[in-house]
């Protein structure tokens, strides 16, 4: 029992642990998941052109559309590419909109009537753009980004715990995000709570450039070695299909045959 608790104080568990954390925390207060939530009243308060039903219709297909393109392109872009993109993107979107809000003096959320604003002569169609925008543009990296970190930076030892524990607090995340979405629109206005979210973007950003290597087509104990200090993975993207080509064995499964013999 001791020495399996001993295999949480590592460093090859303590420092991937805490890139996913960032990664989490970053993907449920990047401003995203309070927009799908508050989505309707969102677009409500923005009088959408196409009404705010319609508009939450379509910022979920763009979500989905931004999960497609994401499996297409990580291969090839890598995950850090992608994830600058989708945090940058996400930020600029919300700048865009904070700014529009601000100008039009839209401070806080109208409240729920379930009457469609679509005809309404304040309708705007560059909320409603930016918006389904920052939602695509999260979906390509940062939404997706820790889920696919947890299967991949974690020791064979300490991946099933470490998985549970991450997916766990993640939802804690969120919940915080949701929770105080509302509080923060009424103490520092909507414009204001768009603009942090901007904020959270571009220092999320910076720090994910330091803190997150290049995993993406590298093997389990080049991940391991790297995060235990003894290997520097570097920022270049490894295709699976040269690593097959050129006969490169998957040193993990080597390094478990022997300890085992």
């Amino acid at each position: 029992m001791v020495q399996k608790l001993e295999l949480f104080t590592k460093k090859n568990f303590f420092w991937p642990f805490c890139v996913v954390m960032l990664a989490f925390f970053l993907s449920q207060f990047s401003g995203t998941t309070p927009l799908q939530i508050y989505a309707v009243r969102i677009f409500s308060s923005f009088h959408a052109p196409i009404g705010e039903y319609y508009a939450t219709v379509a910022m979920g297909v763009a979500e989905v559309l931004g999960c497609v393109l994401s499996t297409c392109l990580v291969h090839y872009t890598g995950k850090r590419v992608m994830n600058f993109f989708s945090l940058l993107s996400c930020g600029a979107c919300f700048l865009i909109v904070a700014t529009f809000a601000y100008l039009n003096n839209i401070n806080h959320l109208e409240k729920f009537s379930g009457v469609s604003h679509s005809q309404s002569s304040r309708s705007s169609w560059i909320p409603l753009i930016f918006l389904i925008a920052a939602a695509f543009c999260t979906h390509t990296g940062i939404k997706l980004l820790p889920w696919m970190l947890i299967g991949e930076v974690f020791s064979n030892e300490t991946r099933a715990t470490a998985s549970g524990f991450a997916a766990a607090v993640s939802y804690i995340f969120g919940f915080i995000s949701i929770k105080v979405f509302l509080s923060l629109v009424e103490t520092i206005t909507l414009p204001g709570t768009l603009w942090m979210y901007c904020a959270i973007c571009v220092v999320g950003t910076i720090a994910l450039y330091f803190a997150l290597p290049e995993t993406e087509g590298k093997t389990l104990f080049e991940i391991t070695e790297h995060f235990a200090g003894n290997h520097e993975l570097g920022n270049k993207v490894t295709r699976i299909k040269d690593m097959k080509k050129n006969g490169e064995v998957n040193q993990a499964y080597v390094h478990n045959e022997e300890t085992r013999l």
